[in-house]
């Protein structure tokens, strides 16, 4: 999928901004805009001040510095029309905080009830680190949900209150080493209601291992069973920030 890019210097930023955006219908002005894409570097003020919200649909967050910027972007702005909403934030030198990732929480839970698809991802991360498990229960209209390989998925899952009619496993973006496909397999021996109505499952195309074949064997076994389809993606290049962006919106 291939997405026009806008850039705007942004004050208070360390260079300019790129908002990637795609529309059924191409914009006219930025105020039309539904479908919008940012990478966030370490920013002081309003990130993307000039752009009108109104219209997005598609909305996906890149942070490799301080989530502190996108916990409070997301706390305070409005997007009645948000129905997809992908987010990657980075621990790279373990940056990350519990607190921060509770107060993140806080911002998706402002957003959480309408959105139907939605993208997380914690990249470059050698830390079992996950959203707080009270954010989950609030995505009362989800219908496709994409995690990295490396989430909790036995804990997420249980959690939902919907059932899924895609689930999408990430290659992690660091791509140095095979997922792990042991908490799906255990997620559906279990038969959580967010799996029982799924209809399409999407794993990653890897390096194969002795126990993630395993793992993955179990997990195939079970799709063919119960009649779910599964498709392959590929791993993006590594450090990649941009094109992994472009590949949340694309559930």
């Amino acid at each position: 999928m291939s997405f026009p890019t806008l850039s705007r210097a942004v004050p208070g930023a360390h260079g300019a901004r790129s908002l990637v955006f795609r529309s059924w219908l191409i914009p006219s002005t930025p105020a039309d805009l539904e479908v919008l894409a940012v990478d966030l570097f370490r920013v002081s003020g309003d990130p993307i001040i000039a752009v009108s919200f109104a219209h997005i649909r598609r909305l996906a967050l890149s942070c490799p510095s301080d989530i502190a910027d996108l916990s409070t972007f997301l706390q305070s702005a409005d997007f009645p029309c948000l129905e997809d909403l992908a987010l990657a934030v980075s621990d790279m030198d373990r940056v990350i905080v519990e607190k921060q990732l509770d107060r993140l929480g806080e911002g998706i839970l402002c957003h959480a009830a309408k959105v139907k698809r939605f993208s997380f991802a914690i990249v470059e991360s050698q830390r079992p680190l996950s959203l707080p498990l009270n954010v989950w229960p609030s995505f009362t209209a989800l219908e496709n949900l994409v995690l990295d390989s490396k989430a909790p998925v036995d804990q997420i899952l249980p959690s939902l209150p919907t059932r899924l009619s895609t689930f999408r496993l990430r290659a992690l973006f660091e791509g140095d080493e095979a997922p792990s496909f042991k908490g799906l397999r255990d997620a559906m021996r279990s038969r959580h209601q967010a799996l029982q109505s799924l209809s399409k499952l999407i794993l990653p195309i890897y390096e194969p291992s002795e126990p993630a074949r395993d793992e993955e064997d179990e997990l195939l076994n079970l799709c063919r069973e119960r009649g779910i389809w599964v498709d392959r993606r590929e791993a993006l290049g590594r450090g990649d920030y941009a094109a992994h962006l472009e590949d949340s919106l694309d559930f």
